[in-house]
């Protein structure tokens, strides 16, 4: 059996794993990029749906932060 395989979460788990981000995400107003397209490629979804996923995100005013832009505000946050 494949490495893969062994580590594969169910579905449930990932739906769970997803509600944690999106909590998280609440708390913090962000989630990062790599951390929702990490958990999304393991989800298996059509682009329609992650598409959908993306539109909860902002509908509930959660920014998806892409590393550059983390950077600029560890820059920013220098500054004060």
């Amino acid at each position: 059996m494949s490495n893969a395989k062994k580590n594969a979460k169910s579905p449930e788990e990932l739906q769970a794993a997803l509600q944690s981000l999106i909590a998280q995400g609440r708390k913090d107003g962000m989630v990062r990029s790599e951390d929702l397209n990490a958990l999304l490629e393991k989800m298996d979804l059509s682009p329609e749906k992650i598409e959908e996923i993306y539109d909860r995100f902002d509908a509930m005013n959660i920014q998806i932060i892409s590393p550059e832009l983390e950077l600029d505000l560890d820059d920013d946050l220098d500054l004060v």
